[in-house]
């Protein structure tokens, strides 16, 4: 059987042999001997480089030309391989693996750090006591800002015994010192089989993490944090046989208003499949954001930053002519447990300041990878590790999650506090989005059920879907059809509530209507695309057209919560004003966020109620 790194090898090969000569001088069989030449040089390598194909020499090229060096048998059988080789390229569609991994930077790799203190604490109530004791003192200063116990270990004296302190200690050398680590954590990375692999918390690059990943047949682009303590980065690493760059850039998030205050990094690289049919390509992008999922000061921060994320990833989508067809995929550690919530805040952020057409596409349409938890320490064990990808233009097809049991790590297993994890896309059909389009719109109109809004570009599929004929009508027969095929016409209720708000009230009482609908040349019983962008469009301001589980309107109504400081049931605008400011990921004034409380409070009594806040958003923010 041929893995699915050896057959991009084989097309480069077969292509190598093709392109470097001409037809005249190397024929078809010098071509395979092209190939069997390589292959039996891959064969005996333990890791293969796409550049081998490359740069023969003359000299070379007229060598393993000779026609007597190669039996018809085995000239039968690459040609037989290469046959099955484009078999396999014509029915499966192009695929990847993607990781992500959190691999705990050598100089924060420390069991004496107050948020580890392995075998001098446990996970009892007592000693959790003790270990906010221990976060108190390490943290605590003098009358003039200096830290008052500085090193260890004179932040646990007095909390821990001396036989403790000793544990502590032989933990860290036993289990977290870097020597013990760096080897796991390649074994991980190897194991994890990655195409493309985002590396977080990430220092000893160029000494260690570069020719390692080299090694593997991966290059690599890592950016380090900018604060000037800080030593580690992101990184995003590719295998040269699956990918080739195209373009790449990183910026650093500014975490206050005036844009001093930066110390977070993400890296976004644009990469394109090789040998797949199509050359098709995805936006992979690396990021850290800030510390601390418990706190509300700490999660401001990590909102702002993601709403840059956006807007930087739309602006590099542009630059390199990505249309809504290439995916994204973000990879990192978020340090938030509750992508759900990030993702509704943001959304209902843009939203409000009506500046959706600077947002990625990804911000609509995000999914993320179901990999559980990720991060097992004796005070935290959460999922703060996320990868996340546009939908409907990639399908998740697998998932590999770690596990450890749940017991605290890092361990003797395992190198660092968080586990890696990897999930394997596929690029969709266009019939495949088309589909997907079209459940959705029928999900939204015909069961009250919006997942997201469907961006203009999945509108006009959906519509695509339903058009059979591709004469841009679409008539109740058509529309019946496709219900049919898409295997959701389960009920009349349901095809009634969808023709009703295509057609109108009058189609479903009027039987001679009905026993005609396929007439294309009668204005009643066809709509255009602009009636089907407006039927879609009034289902989602209607109030009344959703039930209460319908996950959109839930995601308003936890956006609303963020925004309602006290907690009250609605929104002051001292409270719009102070969340605004917050996380607007650039600057705002006065005057722009006022604009935005007077566009929310609709009836102009000082305080905006859900229904006010919703309706604000699902009128204006809808992308439709």
């Amino acid at each position: 059987m041929i893995s699915r790194h050896c057959t991009p090898i084989i097309s480069r090969l077969i292509a190598a042999s093709t392109t470097k000569r001409t037809a005249a001088k190397h024929n078809n069989y010098s071509r395979h001997r092209i190939v069997l030449s390589s292959l039996r040089g891959l064969s005996s390598s333990s890791t293969f480089n796409s550049d081998d194909c490359d740069g023969y020499s003359d000299e070379e090229f007229d060598e393993i030309s000779t026609p007597t060096t190669l039996s018809p048998s085995i000239l039968s059988r690459l040609e037989t391989l290469e046959a099955r080789v484009h078999d396999m390229e014509r029915v499966q569609r192009p695929s990847f693996i993607a990781g992500q991994y959190n691999i705990l930077a050598s100089y924060l790799g420390n069991n004496t750090e107050p948020w580890f203190l392995y075998d001098g604490l446990t996970d009892s109530e007592e000693d959790k006591e003790r270990a906010r004791a221990i976060a108190k003192k390490h943290t605590e200063r003098d009358e003039n800002g200096n830290f008052l116990n500085i090193g260890w270990p004179n932040y646990v004296q007095g909390i821990l015994t001396q036989e403790e302190i000793e544990r502590v200690e032989r933990v860290h050398s036993e289990v977290f010192a870097w020597d013990v680590r760096a080897p796991k954590i390649i074994e991980n990375i190897r194991q994890l089989d990655a195409d493309v692999l985002s590396l977080v918390e990430l220092d000893q690059y160029d000494e260690f993490f570069e020719p390692e990943l080299r090694k593997m047949g991966m290059e690599s682009i890592w950016i380090k944090r900018p604060r000037e303590s800080s030593h580690d980065g992101c990184a995003i690493c590719w295998r040269t046989t699956k990918f080739s760059l195209e373009a790449h850039e990183s910026f650093y998030y500014e975490d206050d208003i005036e844009g001093s205050k930066k110390d977070r990094v993400a890296v976004m690289a644009l990469l394109k499949m090789r040998f797949a049919p199509g050359s098709p390509r995805v936006i992979f992008v690396s990021t850290h954001l800030a510390r601390n999922p418990e706190s509300r000061e700490q999660e401001s921060i990590r909102l702002r930053q993601v709403a840059q994320l956006i807007l930087k990833l739309k602006s590099f989508a542009d630059r390199n002519n990505c249309g809504h067809n290439v995916p994204a995929v973000v990879a990192g550690d978020l340090n938030a447990e509750s992508l759900d919530e990030i993702r509704s805040i943001t959304s209902a952020l843009f939203g409000l300041q009506k500046n959706t057409d600077s947002a990625h596409p990804l911000l609509w349409g995000c999914m993320d990878v179901p990999t559980k938890r990720t991060s097992f320490t004796l005070m935290r064990q959460s999922r703060i590790d996320y990868l996340m990808f546009s939908e409907p233009y990639l399908r998740l097809t697998d998932i590999k999650k770690g596990d450890c049991n749940q017991e605290a790590i890092p361990s003797l297993e395992h190198p660092s506090d968080h586990l890696p994890i990897a999930a394997h896309f596929q690029y969709p059909t266009e019939l495949q989005v088309a589909r997907d389009c079209a459940r959705r719109f029928c999900d939204c109109i015909g069961h009250g059920a919006l997942r997201r809004p469907l961006l203009p570009d999945e509108l006009r599929a959906a519509f695509d879907y339903f058009d059979r004929n591709g004469n841009e009508k679409i008539t109740p027969c058509e529309i019946r059809e496709g219900l049919h095929t898409l295997a959701i016409a389960k009920s009349n209720a349901t095809k009634n509530r969808l023709l009703t708000a295509l057609f109108g009230e009058e189609y479903n009482k009027n039987t001679n209507l009905n026993e005609v609908d396929c007439d294309e040349n009668n204005p009643v019983l066809y709509v255009t695309f602009e009636t089907f962008q407006q039927a879609f469009h009034d289902s989602i301001t209607n109030e009344n057209g959703h039930n209460a589980n319908d996950p959109y309107l839930a995601d308003l109504v936890n956006a609303f919560e963020y925004f309602d400081l006290d907690g009250n049931g609605s929104l002051s605008h001292e409270e719009l004003y102070t969340v605004l400011r917050a996380i607007s990921p650039t600057a705002v004034d006065d005057e722009a966020i006022a604009e935005i409380i007077k566009a929310v409070d609709v009836d102009g009594d000082g305080n905006v109620q859900l229904d006010e806040f919703v309706a604000a958003l699902v009128s204006g923010g809808e992308r439709a």
